[in-house]
């Protein structure tokens, strides 16, 4: 099994008074755990405000939807983030009708998604 893998594209800088900003370009596992995968950026950050998540430019990227999920009892505080793959189920596909963005099964292979870009905006 391969990882998680998050790498500094451009470093935490202060963007204003009390705000940092910081881009990560992040590579999911090749065994990818119901829930999500957490990511700790506590080493840059002592909160997160907002995370935007952009795709990838390669065609295993498509028909995935992606969610940042912070810890609801400590979103304020939180410096790790939970990171969800969902998918587009095809009615044709196992399992009959349509269902709204699945997550991705677990233990599934992501790893070749691709890295998403991720944009942390935090202090």
């Amino acid at each position: 099994m391969t990882a998680n893998a998050l790498t500094a594209v451009v470093p935490p800088a202060i963007c204003c008074p009390g705000l940092k900003v910081a881009t990560y370009s992040f590579l999911f596992s090749t065994s990818y755990p119901t829930g999500g995968e957490v990511i700790d950026l506590s080493a840059d950050f002592t909160r997160i405000y907002v995370i935007l998540i952009g795709g990838n430019d390669t065609l295993a990227d498509n028909g995935y939807k992606y969610d940042a999920i912070f810890d609801h009892t400590a979103a304020v505080t939180s410096t790790s983030v939970t990171i969800t793959a969902h998918w587009e189920k095809n009615p044709g596909d196992a399992g009959g009708a349509d269902i709204a963005f699945p997550e991705y099964t677990n233990t599934g292979d992501l790893h070749a998604v691709g890295a998403l870009k991720l944009v942390v905006f935090g202090k």
